[in-house]
């Protein structure tokens, strides 16, 4: 079973030669690879806790969503903006 987003989107990939990513022989091949492993290695890692913050941090769940979305209990925009991100 595959669980990795870079692995699941590196195996996309793999089968739409192509159409998700450069081919290996791109010069841009390098540049995208070194942006998925690292978005995924440490940006994920971050906004993760915006999502999963009660996993993270459960006896401090009120305090960890005031800084990521400024309010008691988040909307649909607190949750959509992060999304928007690129």
């Amino acid at each position: 079973m595959l669980f990795k987003t870079a692995a699941i989107l590196t195996w996309l990939d793999d089968h739409a030669p192509g159409r998700l990513a450069p081919l290996p022989d791109d010069p841009a091949c390098g540049d995208y690879l070194k942006w998925l492993f690292f978005i995924s290695n440490t940006l994920q890692t971050a906004v993760r806790v915006i999502f999963y913050y009660e996993k993270d941090c459960p006896a401090q769940e009120a305090a960890t969503k005031r800084p990521f979305f400024g309010v008691e209990a988040p909307s649909c925009i607190n949750l959509y903006l992060p999304l928007l991100l690129r």
